[in-house]
């Protein structure tokens, strides 16, 4: 759709106008000079909104799960309503089966009650031809189909005894339940099959598939943490996920307890959990007492010796998803008062909620540390379980505190022990709305707390944390989907989709905390945070990222961040520089003294044809050397060449060390052509001025070279190219490769023009060179 114009958020002024593009996986908006790209991956499409129809055309608001609000004017009323239905069937994708499935549970859910009413087993029988649809229709459940056996051994028992319908039918009601439980979740999973991460391929070959999803094994872990021991072993009564299907096929349980008490345990716990590794129960008093009225609850005190019961308020998930919303609806007020905001911010709640987490978090992680033995639990174990259980982790041990760490302790906590993120992040159409809610995301953000008061005790920095929001519903990757290990086992994740994991560590240096110390570790091992209400922040950078236009925002570490990798950069030339020096001078017959002091700066390269080598005559290679430049052509020189051995001629006279354009390696080439760097370039002007006069002053350009020019430098972009050293978006750092007149030769971030001169450039690397030939005259 043409003439689309884009609305900013706080400014009318800044209207762009361009071409609204609609594909299988993004809406992409391309304003009419191409400078301005905006792609949004539908499933980051959390509602879509059709506006009242206006003068200037029909509006079109798109929030997303990433926090974005944005607003399109489409010029035909037509347009926007095409577009709009399109955006909200490929937001969640949804098969033709959704609407049978959902008749069909509404039916199932009245006939729950069936043994109090017969009327309503007639119900539920009559609902039994929707059954045989969806079983007809998918040859994955034909399996299931000749169970539905009993479905008719119920309802002619109930026939021919009508008025004699006892509770004797509850257990065959219990195994229908089980049947069309397998057929649902079959259902779903043809949705889930729908999803972009089994339609996503990383264009850039950078990593395979099978890439990261090995990175994290279960056995090794707990190996690390120093179990099995004496107290826990490893149990496989659960391989096949028999015992519960929504923990790991492994799991450590107390070395005294028996195969018939864990198989027993599991009888009376809810989605038969069985008590693992980590009492404490997560869930407030007044919900515990609920859960026990409805045959559910927490232990019995009298049954347990020496333990103590803590009931603590983190609310549930429906309180904290209406929680969010709030929070939302706030930072989207265009032009909020202080009053207001403030106000809006108490009344969602948000706050107080992070609080409550991070204050259970801290009473678990105290009472290990005074070699207290802690069980906690919620309704499900699956959603505060994982917040605080991992928050305590991640206080107690160092090692979760590095990105490698924070990945197995996602993959321990969350993924194996059963966190529905399907269900928890809406993933399908076909959720229950009422199942969403933001368990994660909370998680995120306590984690982000505690990076604030601990900035040099994280290896991660807040980059990191937000790609892992992001890329939590984009569904490009194949590391949340599912609700369970079993589920993404079930599914193959691991051979037909990328893993999330792989994707981080490939741009490992994209998520560095720069004020990062290692020797944390020791000094500082438990971190311990404050949870007074004054050290609980707002995180603006999650939840007002793009508050200034489309972009995300960057907090000064960013800016730390990409002022630290301009300067490795350099270092690591600098350290291909004095490579080459070493290698010229042995090729020059010099001493290793002559080459430390060359190196040192003591002794200038002009200077070297004057000093003597203490293992040979000197070298007359100074007629040889090219010579009688001007100052403007040495000044070329400096900035676009470097020495080559690679290419020397040797003639009766001597070395001939070429220093021509086609027979080197240039700066340019190497990553340091610094006119093609605002960053790299200020200054060196300058410099060279004062050089010409004789003088050598700082110059005042160099003086603006702080946080105030990276900082406009990267207001509207994420990304610092390692060659050019400007910052871009995301889509345009297109490749991690080795640069040129790099020492390490690890890849790093280049954007798409530095590529193509990268992949294209025809010069070779510098080879060592140890001795001259045989055959050279001196």
């Amino acid at each position: 759709v043409e003439n689309v114009k884009l609305l900013e958020r706080f400014s009318a002024r800044n209207t762009a106008v361009g071409t609204l593009y609609l594909t299988t996986t993004h809406l992409i908006f391309v304003d009419g000079s191409g400078k301005k790209e905006i792609w949004i991956l539908h499933t980051h499409l959390m509602s879509v909104d059709k506006l009242p129809l206006t003068t200037g055309g029909s509006p079109l608001q798109l929030h997303c799960r990433n926090f974005m609000c944005i607003t399109f004017v489409l010029p035909k009323e037509r347009d926007c309503h095409d577009i709009y239905t399109s955006l909200v069937e490929l937001s969640r994708p949804v098969t033709s089966s959704c609407a049978m499935l959902s008749q069909f549970t509404s039916s199932f859910a009245m006939a729950s009650q069936f043994t109090s009413s017969f009327a309503m087993v007639s119900q539920f029988t009559s609902s039994l031809g929707i059954v045989s649809q969806l079983s007809s229709s998918y040859a994955m459940v034909s399996q299931f189909t000749s169970s539905l056996g009993i479905v008719s051994q119920l309802s002619s028992s109930c026939a021919m005894n009508k008025n004699s319908y006892t509770w004797s039918n509850q257990e065959l009601f219990g195994k229908i339940c089980e049947i069309v439980s397998k057929i649902i979740n079959l259902i779903i999973r043809e949705d889930i099959e729908s999803l972009y991460a089994f339609s996503y391929t990383d264009q850039t070959n950078d990593f395979p598939k099978s890439y990261g999803w090995d990175m994290f094994e279960t056995q090794s872990e707990f190996l690390r943490q120093g179990v099995p021991n004496d107290q826990w072993v490893l149990c496989e009564l659960n391989n096949e996920y028999q015992i519960c299907d929504t923990y790991p096929r492994y799991l450590y349980v107390p070395a005294c307890a028996t195969t018939p008490v864990i198989i027993g345990s599991t009888k009376f716990r809810r989605q038969s959990a069985a008590v693992v590794s980590p009492w404490r129960d997560s869930v407030p008093a007044i919900n515990a007492m609920a859960n026990r009225a409805q045959g559910k609850g927490y232990e019995n005190e009298a049954n347990y010796s020496d333990i103590k019961f803590h009931f603590i308020g983190i609310e549930n998930i429906h309180v904290m998803r209406s929680s969010l919303q709030k929070l939302v609806d706030v930072c989207e007020l265009k032009n909020p008062s202080m009053s207001a905001f403030l106000s809006g911010l108490d009344a969602s709640g948000w706050m107080r909620h992070i609080q409550a987490v991070l204050e259970t978090s801290v009473f678990i992680a105290k009472a290990v540390l005074d070699g207290v033995s802690v069980l906690v639990h919620c309704s499900d174990g699956w959603d505060r379980t994982a917040q605080t259980c991992s928050l305590a982790s991640l206080m107690l041990d160092p090692y979760y505190r590095t990105i490698q760490g924070f990945m197995a302790l996602i993959e321990k906590e969350w993924l194996s022990f059963g966190h529905k993120f399907t269900d928890r992040c809406g993933f399908l159409s076909s959720i229950d709305t009422k199942e969403t809610s933001p368990v994660f995301t909370q998680f995120l953000e306590a984690v982000w707390q505690m990076t604030h008061q601990f900035p040099c005790a994280f290896q991660f920095n807040e980059r990191f944390l937000l790609t892992l929001h992001d890329h939590l519903f984009s569904c490009q990757f194949g590391t949340f989907i599912g609700n369970c290990e079993k589920d993404r086992i079930d599914l193959k994740l691991s051979s037909r989709t990328y893993s999330l994991w792989g994707f981080l560590c490939k741009r490992q240096s994209e998520f560095l905390n720069p004020l990062f110390k290692k020797e944390y570790e020791v000094m500082q091992p438990v971190l311990i945070p404050k949870t007074y209400p004054q050290c609980i922040k707002f995180w603006r950078g999650m939840y007002n990222r793009f508050e200034t236009g489309i972009h995300p925002r960057d907090e000064v570490k960013d800016i730390v961040g990409a002022a630290r990798d301009h300067s490795t950069s350099l270092e690591d030339h600098v350290r291909l520089l004095e490579k080459r020096i070493t290698q010229i001078c042995q090729v020059l017959g010099k001493s290793d003294d002559t080459i430390q002091k060359t190196l040192q700066g003591s002794v200038s390269m002009e200077s070297l044809d004057g000093i003597n080598s203490e293992d040979g005559p000197h070298f007359k290679h100074n007629n040889h050397i090219v010579e009688n430049q001007s100052k403007s052509e040495n000044h070329n020189l400096i900035q676009n060449q470097s020495l080559s051995c690679d290419k020397k001629d040797q003639s009766d006279k001597g070395i001939l060390i070429d220093v021509g354009i086609s027979q080197t390696k240039s700066d340019s080439e190497s990553g340091f052509d610094e006119s093609c760097s605002n960053m790299s370039r200020s200054g060196i002007d300058e410099c060279y001025s004062t050089l010409e006069n004789g003088s050598i002053s700082q110059s005042m350009s160099l003086d603006r070279l702080n946080l105030d020019q990276l900082h406009l430098e990267l207001d509207s972009v994420a990304f610092h190219c390692w060659r050019c050293g400007e910052v871009f978006c995301t889509r345009c750092i297109v490749r991690h490769v080795p640069l040129p007149g790099h020492d390490s030769h690890r890849p790093v971030p280049v954007c798409k023009p530095c590529y193509r001169l990268v992949r294209h450039s025809p010069s070779m690397e510098f080879q060592p060179i140890t001795a001259l030939p045989s055959d050279t005259p001196t």
